[in-house]
């Protein structure tokens, strides 16, 4: 017994006519007669019969048919259902993005593809990770595109779409707080409140740190700027973070760093040779044509 079968079976049982059947089913008659006659032979029962020279179904018929056309109506519910599924997947985008984007660029570039979408709405899956861990996410196909700082990496494609300048970030009680724009030998030798080495932001302020030959006095390490700020509005050391939105949220003071270098330019990345599925090629090629270039 398989499906092929029971689907004959339904729509003769439905027509009672083998000719509108075969018709309808779109095979021959003596190929639905065989089908029929083995499915009969497997059940053991006839399922149809003659009365007054009219196709009928039996008893058994009548039985057969009360259970398979439910049936086969799950299983088409089943298929449709998996269709959907699948669909959705291929529609679903997976976005990563360095902590410091959560509420700058992000916010800007979701609202955007809304927009855009329109009646095609799309499923993103937004995934928060340090400049390592999306490069490494990226090459695994993890993810199909991120924003990350500039990389030399020869498995990604890059475009630039944002500059993000740093920030002095001090408690607004902090003997600093006073100034509104101090030159990096002007703060180099306060204890540091900073990222983790793998963070991209952690590697630039290293390097200005070097090219000064100065070394960071590192008082804690965290994962987000907003838990960096946590340790700073307690007057715990200083930090050095991209100029957020939210930080007026805190009770901070920013101050303007005088000295060049320190920012970076943010960059949508995705992997080399990536066979994207349409709907991720439209978001990548709307987003490098909506924001490529263009400062936060």
């Amino acid at each position: 017994m398989n499906l092929s079968q029971l689907q004959y079976f339904r729509c003769l049982a439905r027509t009672l006519h083998y000719t509108r059947a075969a018709e309808k089913l779109h095979i021959s008659q003596p190929g639905l007669s065989y089908a029929i006659h083995e499915l009969e032979k497997e059940l053991g029962v006839p399922l149809f019969e003659r009365r007054d020279r009219h196709l009928a179904l039996t008893d058994y018929g009548e039985a057969f048919y009360g259970h398979i056309d439910g049936a086969l109506e799950e299983i088409r519910l089943a298929a449709e259902a998996v269709h959907k599924l699948k669909c959705y997947a291929a529609s679903t985008i997976s976005l990563g993005y360095m902590y410091s984007l959560s509420t700058s660029l992000i916010p800007k570039i979701t609202q955007a593809l809304t927009r855009e979408a329109g009646s095609r709405p799309l499923h993103f899956s937004y995934v928060q990770q340090l400049q390592n861990e999306l490069i490494e996410s990226l090459k695994t196909g993890d993810l199909d595109f991120a924003f990350i700082g500039q990389t030399d990496d020869p498995a990604l494609e890059t475009v630039p779409i944002a500059r993000q300048e740093f920030r002095l970030v001090v408690a607004r009680g902090h003997q600093l707080a006073r100034y509104d724009e101090l030159h990096f030998p002007e703060f180099k030798d306060y204890p540091l409140v900073t990222l983790h080495r793998n963070s991209s932001l952690r590697q630039i302020i290293e390097a200005q740190y070097a090219r000064f030959h100065a070394v960071p006095i590192v008082l804690a390490e965290t994962k987000d700027p907003t838990t960096t700020l946590q340790y700073i509005t307690q007057n715990y050391g200083i930090t050095i973070i991209p100029d957020l939105p939210n930080l007026a949220q805190f009770p901070v003071k920013c101050i303007r760093i005088a000295t060049p270098g320190f920012s970076r330019t943010i960059d949508l990345a995705w992997k080399k040779d990536n066979l994207f599925t349409e709907p991720v090629r439209r978001v990548r090629d709307f987003i490098v044509r909506t924001f490529g270039r263009k400062a936060l």
